[in-house]
């Protein structure tokens, strides 16, 4: 039986992956870097995004999702989200403690379906106000067809 699960999961039954942005920091004012990935894409096709995260924090912090797909040099895609939030969610762990959380999870943030074929850019990065003491494990936007 857990045989059976294990290869149903394998098998993609969330998505194939196609593609992993490893940001593993947040955006402020010392790393502004964007993170991107290329991933081709036909019409038709459903691209879920998930958030891959391992977070600690005390209380409960404000932490944002952005992200961006581009045809070339036009945002045919935008999204701003809470990573922690989610209808659908896998692998997730999380320990509360006094106020402390030890986090981490699998979650589909958002679905992207291109209108034409072609190769797409999906630019990323995770936020969280400056001295919210949001400690970053792992931090990845998964792209799966």
């Amino acid at each position: 039986m857990m045989a059976a699960i294990l290869s149903l999961v394998g098998c993609g039954m969330f998505g194939e992956e196609v593609g992993r942005v490893e940001i593993n920091q947040l955006y402020n004012s010392d790393n502004m870097q964007l993170h991107s990935e290329d991933v081709q894409l036909f019409s038709g096709d459903e691209l879920a995004i998930w958030s891959d995260m391992d977070l600690e924090y005390n209380g409960e912090p404000l932490i944002r999702g952005v992200i961006q797909v581009l045809d070339g040099n036009e945002i045919v895609f935008g999204q701003e989200f809470d990573p922690r939030e989610s209808n659908l969610t896998v692998g997730e762990k999380k320990v509360s403690l006094n106020g402390h959380t030890s986090w981490s999870f699998s979650k589909k943030n958002a679905v992207f379906e291109p209108q034409k074929d072609g190769m797409y850019t999906v630019k990323c990065f995770f936020m969280a106000p400056p001295n919210s003491g949001v400690k970053v494990n792992k931090a990845h936007i998964v792209l799966k067809k």
